[in-house]
């Protein structure tokens, strides 16, 4: 898309340009030549051809490549017309049902529903069997697994592609989903529904019923709107966490937990969603209009069987041999004359089950290479033929242990599918082999597990020859490049100057006859742990124990397999190293960045435990403010819970149950909310009235002062979050059927009572400037929440940084009694009054000139001249680097 633009841009430039140039040469001629006397031109003066037509394209892409030569969306041909066609399907089936039906049956024409009510009944229908589509092929794939006895196995071709367009269906499912929401919203605002609620009206009055309330529909319309906006809600964070952004802050462990967890979740979510919109429809046979059954039936099915096969494979027998299937084991091997048929790894037996790993789930690896031995057809590997590497293991396993690729039950929000087939990735070597390249640097390789395999198409990629050493070569070269040089491990070791190890710490000792001939060479640790701080020492600081005569480095290990075949616009980019050697680190740094990566220097290899904890956390930064917020939520609900549905019941024997999934929720969400932007600011005061009591901003805050500060953006982020569906659900407060039979209930008795005119002033006012702060209120925190996003922070300095959390964030921060207790409003505007006042004490001259001195670096105490005295543990600090240190703790940077 960008290339397309840049293209029509450069068109119109050279349509502008010819035009404009001819004026622009004459005007500029008279000017300098107005009597129009001609001039030769000076000795050595340049003649510019202002009139030559120039091609800017031509700089930008390689000869003989042109914008009409390539496709247009590959990635998502297949999903749009899969999502077509579904939505195509139930449209018809919808139509047939709910327009043609009634107009055949009974001559009623309600033509109407098609623009809203038909379309709002497709678009749920189809989004759901999206997003059942995301999940199935990980259920078929683990079923797979658990038939063959293996992970080594071929997928079929089908369940490879399906496989790798399950981002763009999740994206396409939340996307419809998100449509369905607006519509819905918009079904008050239609003149079909002012009309029928006129004749409902009408219809009361002249029954003289003067209740028309319905328990049951209530009940049904309640848990309906609740469960919609839920799932909807889970929908949206997974696909928030698919913004390359927000991938590139998440870990491997991190990214997977939302993405499986998460959808999950909204996919249980949406279809309870549709089975409570259905209520006892399903039971009653005038709902299956001519033999067919309603909608939201066929919508379930899918889905119901995507969550029913996910609660099987959840069982503990099923869970436990599926896990061990994924960690390498297999079922014990067949007689001798049969193993030369099997594929690699397959000899392995039970009693020989690798040890367990941190990643439970199948590989996106363990897919085959397509054509890999079918070289000289085409002249080079194109990317689906490249898109996922057979997984083997040998004895010892050769593989890593923590990132073995994209797993299966997860949407594929962040990685790309393999693109078409007309690509060329991979250098101009399937011709000639090994002598086309010989010019090229060799990497080596020790194992050929997933991890190996992803790494050597990357490697191969951008231009590197890559040897990989086997335990068994002949059979691990079948599922490896014909390009690529799969020997043993001393001749591959001997290849190459730089070796990666991708085995397990377990198996280091089996490579000591490899000493020798590594002596000298940077030697890549890969590997992780399955928890944190399992060993002693770092994996790395025990093989360099191992072979004190090689360079070894730290590096990759955070990187899954996923990552490093999909592209680095597909997850995240960092790549942290260290090691002693600055050599042999300076060597990994050129090779990450080579490979596209983003490489992070970490010092000596006593780092290595720091970057090997860095793939098991598990939003550590979040633990704290998610106990907070739902902490929070939980008092605030019971709080409300008391006062409007106990009381009421108590003292008037008035039942107001249904009320619970919409009305108490969303009063529970705005406290909740505001009181979590009003903690945001709060630390800061705490921090400003520690300065100003000790006089000195070189005294260090304390710990739990330090832990909140640097959690402020979580704090904001799920104000945020909570603002929003607190928006969501006051929108849908129309659609509930309380609310229409409140409004009937109304109109009934201003009918009975005789009033022409039932209007409040006060209540109008009062609604009005409270719809109007929330909306206000909630743009400004939504400005908020996008300078949170790392691609729009990084485009901003640190005085627009800080304006927009600071200011914008205060701005944002400022909108009868039963029980003895106070309303819910009055209890939540506690916090924000007090952390307003505490900010206008603040900006008072006299104590805003002396906190501003403080944070300048005065010290009023003497707390700096003690600190620089001889012996001191901070005399040998930089008082900047100090400053620098304690103004990003005290300032508004990490607020949200």
């Amino acid at each position: 898309m960008h290339s397309d633009h840049s293209f029509l841009v450069t068109k119109d430039v050279q349509l502008v340009w010819a035009g404009v140039a001819p004026i622009l040469t004459t005007v500029l001629s008279f000017w300098e030549n107005p009597e129009g006397r001609e001039e030769a031109p000076r000795d050595g003066a340049l003649r510019l051809p202002l009139q030559t037509p120039f091609l800017l394209e031509d700089f930008e892409f390689p000869a003989g490549v042109r914008l009409r030569d390539m496709p247009l969306l590959p990635l998502w041909r297949l999903p749009l017309k899969l999502a077509a066609s579904v939505a195509a399907v139930t449209f018809l089936y919808t139509l047939v049902r709910d327009v043609l039906q009634p107009y055949v049956s009974q001559g009623r024409n309600d033509c109407y529903k098609i623009p809203i009510l038909v379309m709002n009944k497709t678009l749920p229908w189809s989004s759901i069997t999206l997003l059942a589509l995301v999940y199935l092929p990980g259920v078929l794939a683990a079923l797979l697994q658990l038939h063959r006895g293996t992970k080594y196995r071929h997928f079929p071709g089908w369940l490879d592609s399906w496989m790798s367009m399950r981002k763009q269906l999740g994206l396409l499912a939340f996307f419809l989903a998100s449509l369905h929401a607006m519509y819905s919203l918009c079904y008050p605002m239609r003149r079909s529904y002012r009309y029928k609620l006129l004749n409902w009206a009408y219809q009361q009055v002249k029954q003289d019923k003067a209740n028309a309330w319905v328990e049951d529909d209530v009940w049904r319309m309640e848990i309906y709107v609740s469960l919609g906006i839920l799932g909807l809600a889970a929908l949206a964070l997974v696909a928030i966490s698919s913004l390359p952004s927000v991938s590139d802050a998440l870990s491997w462990r991190e990214f997977q937990c939302v993405q499986r967890s998460l959808g999950y979740g909204a996919l249980l979510l949406a279809m309870a969603h549709a089975l409570v919109y259905g209520w006892r429809k399903w039971a009653e046979p005038k709902h299956f209009v001519w033999y067919t059954p309603p909608s939201f039936i066929l919508a379930c099915l899918l889905p119901g069987v995507v969550l029913l096969a996910k609660g099987v494979l959840l069982l503990p027998c099923l869970a436990r041999k599926l896990g061990r299937i994924r960690r390498g084991w297999e079922r014990p091997r067949p007689p001798p004359s049969q193993q030369d048929s099997l594929p690699v790894g397959s000899w392995e037996t039970a009693e020989r089950t690798p040890p367990a790993t941190t990643s439970s789930a199948i590989s996106v690896c363990e897919t085959p290479l397509r054509g890999l031995n079918q070289a000289g057809k085409s002249g080079y590997h194109t990317e689906s033929q490249l898109y996922c590497p057979h997984a083997t293991y040998e004895r010892p396993p050769d593989s890593t242990s923590d990132t073995e690729g994209l797993k299966m039950d997860t949407i594929s929000m962040m990685g790309n599918s393999p693109l078409n087939a007309n690509e060329n990735f991979l250098p101009s070597l399937a011709k000639n082999g090994l002598k086309e390249s010989s010019g090229k640097p060799y990497v080596a390789i020790i194992g050929s597990g997933d991890f190996s395999k992803c790494l050597t198409i990357r490697l191969l990629r951008c231009g590197y020859r890559v040897a990989v050493g086997s335990r068994q070569p002949k059979r691990a070269a079948e599922f490896f490049p014909h390009v690529v040089d799969v020997t043993n491990h001393e001749d591959a070791v001997g290849k190459a100057g730089v070796v990666i190890l991708a085995v397990r710490r377990e198996h280091y000792a089996s490579l000591w006859g490899l000493k020798r001939p590594l002596a000298g060479k940077v030697l890549v640790d890969v590997s992780n742990n399955v928890r944190m701080n399992q060993y002693p020492e770092s994996n790395a600081e025990y093989l360099a124990s191992l072979f004190p005569d090689s360079r070894v480095v730290k590096a990759f290990n955070a990187i899954s397999a996923w990552a490093m075949q999909s592209g680095p616009m597909d997850a995240s980019r960092q790549v942290c190293v260290c090691g002693n050697s600055v050599e042999g680190r300076q060597q990994v740094v050129e090779l990450a960045r080579r490979l596209n990566f983003v490489p992070v220097d970490m010092g000596t290899l006593s780092s290595a435990r720091e970057i090997e904890n860095m793939p098991l956390h598990l939003f550590t930064p979040w633990k704290g403010p998610v106990l907070a917020a739902v902490s929070l939520s939980i008092l605030f609900f019971v709080y409300s819970f008391v006062r409007d549905i106990v009381h009421p019941y108590i003292h008037s024997q008035q039942s107001d149950f249904y009320r619970i999934p919409v009305e108490i929720v969303n009063k529970t969400l705005p406290v909740v909310s505001i009181t979590l932007l009003a903690l945001v600011y709060l630390a800061g005061l705490l921090a400003a009235a520690h300065q100003l009591y000790y006089r000195t901003k070189y005294r260090r805050f304390p710990h739990w002062l330090e832990d909140w500060l640097q959690s402020r953006k979580q704090f904001g982020l799920l104000s945020f979050f909570f603002a929003g569906i607190h928006v969501l659900y006051s929108l849908c407060l129309p659609l509930r059927r309380s609310e229409r039979y409140l409004v009937l209930n109304t109109a009934f008795q201003q009918v009975r009572a005789d009033v022409e005119n039932s209007w409040n002033e006060e209540e109008v006012w009062r609604v009005e400037m409270y719809l109007s702060f929330g909306i206000m209120s909630l743009g400004l925190l939504s400005l908020l929440a996008v300078t949170s996003i790392p691609s729009v922070n990084s485009a901003l300095n640190w005085r627009e940084f800080s304006f927009i959390q600071s200011t914008l964030g205060y701005i944002a921060l400022a909108d009868s009694y039963r029980f003895y207790l106070p309303p819910s409003f009055a209890v939540a505007l506690v916090l924000p009054v007090m952390v307003i006042l505490g900010k206008v004490v603040l900006l008072l001259p006299c104590v805003g000139r002396r906190l501003k001195r403080i944070r300048r670096g005065g010290d009023e105490c003497g707390q700096r001249r003690r600190d620089d005295a001889p012996g001191s543990a901070a005399a040998h600090v930089s008082p900047e680097r100090i400053t620098i240190i304690v103004i990003y703790a005290d300032q508004s940077r990490g607020s949200i």
